[in-house]
């Protein structure tokens, strides 16, 4: 595995154009690893609106390898997915956070919260949750804070979600867990 205590030479690449992830990303690795370069990427990563667990990580997984082939030459690479979960009757919205570079890759989820029966029903793999939100519920300006900083009027936002579960992911490449076997595969 690389070495992450150079910090003036690591380049984090983010699969998104998206202000509140590449703000997030920037912050967790600069928290941690540090970064003197953060590149934002567009990076496909399935569907538009994931359905289910799997899909949802799988288009996470999607991003960050977008973005590896787009800058091979960075130290790690970063993709991010919202989707949505149905348990029982109720809508569960989450995103994935993969962070990888060139030794292994590491998987973080974001807290999940329901969403509001509405905007469930209205759910399809074609169109994102946000514009359904907007149509549906008139939750207003979800692009500013996300849904969830829009639903607790702006406490929870996307970017503190997506900080979090990066943090999460970084774990397995900072001190005691770096060293251990279960991420030195590189499959993601």
């Amino acid at each position: 595995m690389e070495s992450t205590t150079r910090k003036e030479e690591q380049t984090v690449v983010v699969a998104s154009l998206n202000p509140a992830k590449v703000s997030a990303v920037s912050d967790a690795f600069t928290a941690t690893i540090g970064v003197s370069e953060v590149i934002s990427v567009a990076a496909e990563g399935g569907s538009a609106q994931p359905i289910g667990d799997a899909a949802t990580r799988d288009g996470a997984r999607r991003r960050a390898l977008g973005a590896r082939l787009q800058h091979p030459e960075a130290q790690w690479w970063v993709g991010i997915e919202g989707g949505i979960e149905v348990v029982e009757s109720d809508y569960l919205v989450s995103s994935w956070v993969v962070v990888m570079n060139e030794g292994c890759a590491n998987f973080a989820r974001t807290a999940a919260f329901t969403l509001p029966r509405a905007v469930g029903a209205s759910l399809d793999d074609d169109t994102p949750l946000g514009v359904i939100s907007e149509e549906v519920a008139e939750v207003g300006d979800w692009r500013r804070y996300g849904l969830s900083g829009t639903l607790t009027s702006g406490k929870v936002t996307r970017q503190r979600l997506y900080a979090d579960a990066t943090l999460l992911a970084l774990s397995a490449f900072l001190e005691p867990w770096k060293t251990v076997e279960r991420w030195a595969d590189t499959t993601a």
